[in-house]
């Protein structure tokens, strides 16, 4: 197995994200973990949408977000647990 195999076995359930927003922290805050507004950002282009989603920002807890083309033709459910 080569070094690059047994990094991607070893971290392929872990995702990390850096982005530097121009905004107050609160109001990024409010807006990356609200559903509310989760709906109106977490879709990949023009032609999806975000009809769904669940935060439960604890420990453990769970997020799921329902993805959809607006077509309807195809929808899939992005989720996972918060671990810290």
């Amino acid at each position: 197995m080569s070094a690059s195999q047994a990094y991607l076995k070893e971290n392929m359930n872990s995702i990390t994200i850096n982005s530097l927003i121009n905004a107050h922290l609160a109001k990024v805050w409010e807006y990356w973990s609200e559903p509310k507004h989760i709906e109106k950002w977490a879709f990949a282009s023009d032609d999806w949408e975000a009809v769904n989603a669940k935060n439960d920002l604890v420990v453990g807890g769970k997020f799921t977000t329902t993805m959809r083309a607006k077509d309807k033709s195809v929808s899939f459910d992005f989720m996972g647990k918060n671990i810290n």
